[in-house]
């Protein structure tokens, strides 16, 4: 009977270590998955975390080009601007030109003309003087220089 108790004795520390070895492997192998999955958790956040990053980058590169694009146009828009004013002030120097042109041209003309009139009617009252002298001795009712008093 002690042989047998001795004999149940060593089975059962043998199932026990058999079993706690079990356990043992039982709780590495869950360790090492665990880690594994934590690694797999770990690797996927980064690349989660990287194509974020990737996104930012990619969205600030096209916010700073879209600036760029603003401030060219915006740039372009001015000298379009510009030159349209220069253009315009080109052409309003030149109508103010030829106005002060036509103006001087009226002007003169105005001033010949009555230059011409005014000559025009000192050669009449000089043909009605000479007329008056020619006839002097011919008397006429009324004054014979009432032409040139009008």
């Amino acid at each position: 009977l002690k042989s047998q108790d001795h004999h149940d004795v060593k089975q059962y520390k043998k199932s026990c270590e058999e079993r706690d070895r079990r356990s043992l492997q039982y709780r590495g192998k869950k360790f090492a998955l665990e880690k594994l999955e934590e690694r797999l958790e770990k690797a996927e956040a980064q690349s989660k975390a990287h194509e974020s990053f990737e996104l930012k980058s990619e969205s600030w590169r096209d916010v700073q080009e879209y600036i760029k694009d603003c401030k060219k146009r915006k740039r372009k828009s001015l000298a379009l601007r510009a030159k349209e004013k220069r253009s315009h002030m080109e052409w309003a120097q030149r109508e103010k030109e030829r106005a002060l042109q036509e103006t001087s041209r009226d002007v003169n003309s105005r001033l010949w003309d009555r230059r011409h009139v005014e000559l025009a009617k000192q050669t009449e009252r000089a043909k009605a003087a000479a007329d008056a002298l020619r006839n002097a001795g011919v008397v006429l009712k009324g004054n014979p220089f009432s032409s040139l008093l009008e």
